[in-house]
Protein backbone atom coordinates (compact mmCIF):
# COMPACT_ATOMS: atom_id res chain seq x y z
CA UNK A 1 0.00 0.00 0.00
CA UNK A 2 1.12 3.48 -1.09
CA UNK A 3 1.49 6.24 1.56
CA UNK A 4 -0.93 8.71 1.93
CA UNK A 5 0.44 12.28 0.65
CA UNK A 6 -0.75 15.89 0.98
CA UNK A 7 -1.46 15.96 -2.74
CA UNK A 8 -4.24 13.41 -1.87
CA UNK A 9 -5.21 15.57 0.59
CA UNK A 10 -5.36 18.59 -1.31
CA UNK A 11 -7.23 17.39 -3.98
CA UNK A 12 -9.81 16.04 -1.42
CA UNK A 13 -9.87 19.42 0.21
CA UNK A 14 -10.67 20.77 -3.47
CA UNK A 15 -13.43 18.24 -4.33
CA UNK A 16 -14.96 18.13 -1.32
CA UNK A 17 -15.31 22.26 -0.67
CA UNK A 18 -16.06 22.87 -4.57
CA UNK A 19 -19.33 20.57 -3.36
CA UNK A 20 -19.91 22.50 0.04
CA UNK A 21 -20.37 25.91 -2.25
CA UNK A 22 -22.76 24.25 -4.12
CA UNK A 23 -25.01 22.21 -1.29
CA UNK A 24 -28.04 23.93 -0.82
CA UNK A 25 -27.88 23.49 2.67
CA UNK A 26 -24.15 23.95 3.94
CA UNK A 27 -23.21 26.64 0.70
CA UNK A 28 -24.99 29.64 2.30
CA UNK A 29 -23.24 29.30 5.77
CA UNK A 30 -19.94 29.11 4.30
CA UNK A 31 -20.41 31.79 1.50
CA UNK A 32 -22.82 34.36 2.71
CA UNK A 33 -22.48 34.17 6.49
CA UNK A 34 -19.03 32.94 6.96
CA UNK A 35 -17.89 34.80 3.55
CA UNK A 36 -15.49 32.11 2.96
CA UNK A 37 -12.61 33.39 0.90
CA UNK A 38 -11.84 30.46 -1.09
CA UNK A 39 -8.44 31.09 -2.75
CA UNK A 40 -7.56 31.70 1.48
CA UNK A 41 -9.21 29.18 3.25
CA UNK A 42 -8.70 26.26 0.50
CA UNK A 43 -4.88 25.90 1.60
CA UNK A 44 -5.33 26.44 5.32
CA UNK A 45 -7.93 23.21 4.74
CA UNK A 46 -5.11 21.36 3.19
CA UNK A 47 -2.97 22.29 6.27
CA UNK A 48 -5.49 21.12 8.66
CA UNK A 49 -6.14 17.87 6.99
CA UNK A 50 -2.20 17.21 7.09
CA UNK A 51 -1.71 18.05 10.09
CA UNK A 52 -4.61 15.83 11.48
CA UNK A 53 -3.58 12.81 9.23
CA UNK A 54 0.12 13.07 8.35
CA UNK A 55 1.47 14.96 11.54
CA UNK A 56 2.99 17.72 9.33
CA UNK A 57 1.41 20.82 12.22
CA UNK A 58 1.23 23.17 9.50
CA UNK A 59 -1.96 24.21 10.84
CA UNK A 60 -2.53 26.60 13.87
CA UNK A 61 -5.78 28.73 12.69
CA UNK A 62 -7.94 28.22 15.63
CA UNK A 63 -10.68 26.17 13.98
CA UNK A 64 -12.62 25.05 17.34
CA UNK A 65 -13.13 29.34 18.11
CA UNK A 66 -13.80 30.41 14.22
CA UNK A 67 -16.59 27.44 14.68
CA UNK A 68 -18.17 28.86 17.75
CA UNK A 69 -18.24 31.95 16.31
CA UNK A 70 -19.90 31.01 13.61
CA UNK A 71 -23.00 29.48 15.62
CA UNK A 72 -23.52 33.07 17.14
CA UNK A 73 -24.10 34.86 13.68
CA UNK A 74 -26.25 32.03 11.95
CA UNK A 75 -28.02 28.73 13.38
CA UNK A 76 -26.56 25.63 13.42
CA UNK A 77 -27.95 22.65 13.95
CA UNK A 78 -26.90 18.80 13.62
CA UNK A 79 -28.34 18.40 10.13
CA UNK A 80 -25.39 20.95 8.96
CA UNK A 81 -23.18 18.73 10.93
CA UNK A 82 -24.50 15.49 9.21
CA UNK A 83 -24.77 17.06 6.22
CA UNK A 84 -20.77 17.48 5.89
CA UNK A 85 -19.84 14.51 7.06
CA UNK A 86 -22.48 12.98 4.54
CA UNK A 87 -20.70 14.93 1.83
CA UNK A 88 -17.24 14.45 3.45
CA UNK A 89 -17.36 10.97 3.56
CA UNK A 90 -18.24 10.54 -0.02
CA UNK A 91 -15.37 12.26 -1.36
CA UNK A 92 -13.17 10.73 0.99
CA UNK A 93 -14.23 7.15 -0.45
CA UNK A 94 -13.65 8.54 -3.75
CA UNK A 95 -10.25 9.67 -3.44
CA UNK A 96 -7.92 8.20 -0.94
CA UNK A 97 -7.41 4.34 -0.15
CA UNK A 98 -8.27 2.45 2.78
CA UNK A 99 -7.46 2.58 5.45
CA UNK A 100 -6.94 6.03 4.91
CA UNK A 101 -10.28 6.42 4.28
CA UNK A 102 -11.49 4.85 7.55
CA UNK A 103 -9.21 6.88 9.28
CA UNK A 104 -10.16 10.33 8.17
CA UNK A 105 -13.89 10.09 8.31
CA UNK A 106 -13.43 8.64 12.14
CA UNK A 107 -11.04 11.68 12.86
CA UNK A 108 -13.77 14.22 11.06
CA UNK A 109 -16.55 12.93 12.65
CA UNK A 110 -14.83 12.90 16.17
CA UNK A 111 -13.73 16.84 15.31
CA UNK A 112 -17.72 16.97 14.40
CA UNK A 113 -18.81 16.00 17.66
CA UNK A 114 -16.00 18.03 19.55
CA UNK A 115 -17.84 21.46 17.51
CA UNK A 116 -20.76 21.00 18.02
CA UNK A 117 -20.43 20.30 21.77
CA UNK A 118 -18.63 23.91 21.33
CA UNK A 119 -21.80 24.67 19.79
CA UNK A 120 -24.07 23.78 22.21
CA UNK A 121 -25.91 21.75 19.19
CA UNK A 122 -27.63 18.53 20.72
Amino acid sequence: MSELTKQQINQLVINFYNKVQKDPLLGPVFNEVAQVHWDHHLPLLTNFWASVMLGTNEYHGGAYGKHVMLAQKAPISKAHFERWLELFSAEVKEILPEPYASTIIERAKMIAQSLQFGMNIA
